[in-house]
């Protein structure tokens, strides 16, 4: 279950005689993208449904918190009592963690830095030994296709060592960008993409930095 239907089974089950376009309008947004949540054709931030819920279902912020919280792990476990029923479970051993999501990278030329937030990203305990080494961007673009689409999360790990054939997160100050490493013999660097209709990216700043390794990519729901 994608997160838009557990968001459209609380709104029916909390809002009442509240009408979708009234809805809309007491959390200043239109009742269109209301539907593209609950449709699951957008994917909005732990932010953006935080003020929501508080706006729209008069949560306090940390009541609000933790139901996002609930629902990003709900539609990674495949059911809405992940609390009742694997509580136990996840205290002695975690069926998940919850990693740091910092903001979206480009699957094509340098154009977004990555950031600092407050965002998190449930990932599944078998893809994660050491969770303070990890963290999960949002990817834009076509360029990484067959790989990772447009608003697929992947989780990259910083402490891992490039090799040829690895998917990185490159950083050149404030911008970054994801491809394949490919160093050749006399010690250039290119990023090369999935997408064959991108040219590879050579590497000529001695400023870049390889910030990670992508070991895994989690679909777009």
């Amino acid at each position: 279950m994608h997160i838009g239907s557990l968001f459209h089974q609380f709104r029916k089950e909390t809002t009442g005689d509240l009408t979708l376009k009234s809805l809309a309008k007491k959390i200043g947004r239109s009742d269109v993208y209301i539907i593209q949540i609950e449709k699951g054709r957008t994917n909005p931030s732990d932010k953006v449904l935080t003020d929501i819920l508080s706006k729209g279902f008069d949560l306090s912020k940390p009541q609000a918190i933790e139901k996002v919280k609930e629902w990003r792990i709900s539609s990674i476990l495949g059911h809405k009592n992940w609390q009742t029923e694997s509580k136990s479970h996840i205290t002695e051993e975690p069926n998940f963690f919850l990693i740091p999501l910092l903001g979206a990278i480009s699957c094509g030329d340098f154009n977004s830095a990555l950031e600092t937030s407050d965002e998190t990203y449930p990932v599944s305990a078998n893809l994660v030994k050491k969770p303070s080494q990890y963290f999960c961007l949002t990817c834009k673009g076509i360029s990484m296709s067959g790989i990772a689409e447009d608003g697929d999360v992947v989780l990259v790990n910083t402490k891992a060592e490039p090799h040829n054939g690895k998917i990185c997160v490159f950083r050149i100050g404030d911008e970054a960008t994801m491809g394949y490493f490919h160093q050749d013999n006399k010690g250039l660097i290119e990023i090369r993409k999935a997408n064959k209709s991108y040219p590879p990216l050579r590497i000529h700043d001695d400023g870049f930095e390889i910030v990670g390794i992508i070991e895994y990519v989690m679909k777009k729901i």
